[in-house]
């Protein structure tokens, strides 16, 4: 059922371009694609809902000490806070 709306969409957009190649009905087949790129943008997706950001997970920020970071990134001068955050974690 879900896919009953994206294959009407494209029925109806090959029908249109259908109609506006092989007939003399340019504005029919014209007005037919339109419609089917209305009904696109208006309808839901047919892939479900797009998954919005994970949770924070403060539990593993809190639980850090912000001197064991500042001593692990002494020791490795090139690592950065994210690295300092892993391997303390």
């Amino acid at each position: 059922m879900k896919y009953v709306i994206p294959s009407l969409t494209l029925a109806l957009a090959a029908g249109g371009i259908g109609v506006w190649l092989i007939s003399d009905h340019q504005l029919l087949g014209l007005g037919m694609t339109g419609l089917s790129l209305v009904l696109w943008a208006l309808a839901p997706s047919a892939l479900g809902q797009a998954g919005g950001r994970p949770a924070a997970r403060t539990d593993s920020v809190e639980k850090t000490d912000p001197q064991s970071v500042k001593q692990h990134r002494s020791k490795n001068p090139g690592a950065t806070i994210s690295d300092g955050l892993r391997e303390r974690r």
